[in-house]
């Protein structure tokens, strides 16, 4: 990802963090600096953050979606079931 305000004022920010973080950072962001890695991953984080709250919204909605058909799926089966039993031909319910 490139960083959205290369070309804006910049501000020097002095941040500690633990070299193994320093370390994980830059394996993840594929950066060479501490610095570099640090700020690639707080403009992925933001990124990343806005898409997992798209994705819960997709994931609520498609499970919605599934109850829905799993109701449809027993109102047909029940009818499917009724018939059966009506038209003498339970020995087809063996499930």
């Amino acid at each position: 990802m490139k960083n959205p305000i290369q070309n804006s004022v910049q501000t020097t920010i002095q941040i500690i963090i633990h070299p193994d973080v320093a370390q994980q950072l830059k394996i993840a962001t594929g950066e060479k600096t501490g610095s570099k890695a640090f700020l690639e991953a707080a403009i992925r984080y933001s990124f990343h953050k806005r898409r997992i709250a798209d994705l819960e919204h997709c994931l609520v909605e498609e499970s919605k979606r599934v109850m829905f058909l799993e109701q449809r799926i027993q109102a047909v089966d029940s009818a499917c079931r009724s018939v059966l039993e009506i038209t003498g031909q339970k020995d087809l319910l063996s499930n």
